[in-house]
């Protein structure tokens, strides 16, 4: 499951967290691509969930 971001600004922690839930409830991968990259709290987020 992906998710594509092509707007202004860094895509936020809560974005990040509701792909993920989404794919957790459909048993897929999720993989974000954001054009204008990630807030701060997102990629800390992001790579906690990766330990």
């Amino acid at each position: 499951m992906a998710q594509v971001k092509k707007e202004g600004s860094p895509t936020t922690r809560r974005t990040v967290q509701q792909l993920h839930g989404v794919a957790i409830a459909k048993q897929r991968a999720a993989l974000s691509f954001s054009m204008a990259g990630y807030t701060p709290p997102a990629i800390a987020w992001a790579t906690q969930q990766h330990r």
